[in-house]
């Protein structure tokens, strides 16, 4: 009988869990914890992409959806470990971006679950406008596989996509 309460309580817990609101602070977190596990980004964003930071020692990548205008921008900094670009703070961009370093991203919803899904990639998406990019187009582009790691990442985690 012990048991069975237990199990009820542990299905009743886990069915009243709610995935984090995509683009939300607490997906944010989520998407830095899921960076730091997914050694492609971190190794080959580490080195000179991470570098390029302003002399600042972290670099930041800022994204938000443009249908949801009632949210905030969401941002993460990503700092250099050992050769490995690794995710140590996320959450509100608390400060201001310096696009010759950092890196501001916008889309609908719909095309970045596009972009999660690898049914419309990066460069694609930015010739298209379905993905608004600012920062150092030159040094993007020469990651483009990373990146295209990246926008699968924010499709890999579990999300509610209402705006909030």
């Amino acid at each position: 009988m012990k048991k069975a309460v237990v199990l009820l309580m542990s299905l009743l817990f886990v069915a009243n869990v709610q995935a984090a609101t995509f683009m939300s602070v607490e997906w944010a977190e989520e998407f830095c914890d899921a960076w730091n596990e997914t050694d492609t980004l971190m190794s080959d964003l580490g080195g000179s992409f991470v570098e390029n930071d302003g002399g600042r020692g972290y670099k930041m990548m800022v994204m938000y959806r443009r249908d949801c205008s009632n949210m905030a921008k969401v941002q993460v900094t990503l700092e250099q470990e050992d050769g490995l670009a690794i995710c140590v703070d996320s959450g509100l961009v608390v400060e201001s971006t310096n696009f010759a370093h950092d890196y501001l991203m916008s889309a609908k919803t719909k095309n970045w679950i596009k972009m999660g899904t690898g049914d419309l990639g990066p460069a694609g998406a930015m010739m298209t406008g379905r993905l608004k990019f600012s920062g150092p187009k030159k040094e993007a582009m020469s990651f483009m596989g990373p990146f295209k790691g990246f926008l699968r990442l924010t499709g890999a985690l579990e999300a509610d996509y209402a705006c909030e």
